[in-house]
Parts: structure tokens; sequence; C-alpha cells
């Protein structure tokens, strides 16, 4: 059976896009705003009220975007457990990266979690496998729980591997 691991879209769009969305929202409510005030007739919410469609349209295009980034990255992001005994990372469309460690290298895991991802009940889970002094796998935005039964089905994986060889 595989484990599959994908990150969770609010924590992706709120620390990669936060400032994104929340400039096209106030774009479109500053559209609608004018549209519907009225001003008077020589002041620059006149001139403004002219390309108040423009304004809108520009909102709607950051808030497209946002949505449309966000989605292919959690369409693309993987992480996933083989059955042959092999974590597997998968990411990008343009540049693919694909990292895969055996149970045998990984050597350390560890779960970080920020105040912006304890709010959401997220994480970022780091694996090393001994081949370098940093983690070679980073997956940020994973549900906490989640990343929590991996991390311990990895460390219980490596527990009976190592319980098996030691009898031998």
């Amino acid at each position: 059976m595989e484990k599959i691991l994908a990150p969770t879209l609010r924590s992706y769009v709120l620390r990669k896009h936060g400032i994104g969305l929340l400039i096209s929202l106030l774009l479109m409510g500053f559209a609608t705003y004018l549209m519907t005030g009225s001003f008077g007739y020589n002041s620059i919410y006149s001139i403004l009220q002219d390309h108040s469609f423009a304004i809108l349209a520009l909102g709607v295009l950051i808030l497209a975007y946002v949505a449309v980034e966000s989605q292919l990255h959690h369409i693309v992001t993987r992480l996933h457990i083989t059955p042959d005994g092999y974590v597997v990372y998968e990411r990008g469309i343009l540049r693919h990266e694909k990292k895969k460690a055996s149970f045998t290298e990984i050597t350390d895991t560890a779960i970080e979690q920020s105040v912006l991802d304890r709010l959401l009940n997220t994480c970022t889970l780091k694996i090393n496998t001994g081949g370098s002094m940093d983690y070679e796998i980073v997956m940020r935005d994973l549900d906490a729980h989640l990343a929590d039964s991996f991390h311990d089905f990895v460390v219980k994986g490596k527990d009976k591997k190592q319980l098996s060889e030691d009898k031998k």
C-alpha cells in the first residue's frame, strides 16, 4: 500500500500568496466602491470611476493567478512511500524535481510548526538521509496529523528493520 501526502491549499495560499490575495480583494472592493459611489464631478474619484472596470479586472486577474498557481502546486507536489520501501518527493511542472530515498538511508526526520502553521494546523516535514548536513527532503504546508502519522510510520519502519538486523 502506498501512502501519499500532499500540501494543504489554505496554508500554501496564505504563506505564498497572502499579499497578492489581499491586494486583489482590496482592488475589487475599491472598484466596486467606485462603480456605486457618487463623488462629485471634478474630483479624482470621477477620473478613477472611468477606470473602475480596469481596476476590477486587475483584481480578478491577480485572484485568478493565485488560484491557478496554488491549485497546480497542490496537484504536482507529492510525498509518498512506495511498497518497496522508498520515500519519494516530487514537485514542479516546468522544473520537475524528484528525490528518492530508501528507508535504510533515512537518518533523521523532523516536524516544524510556525505560529501560522499552528493556527492552520499544518507543518513542515524534513527528512535527512545522511548524505549531507542539511535535510534533503523538505515539504511544507502538510496537514499536521498526516505528517505526524507519516513520521511515526517512518520511525516504526526503521525500528522494525533495526530489530530484524540485530537478530541476525
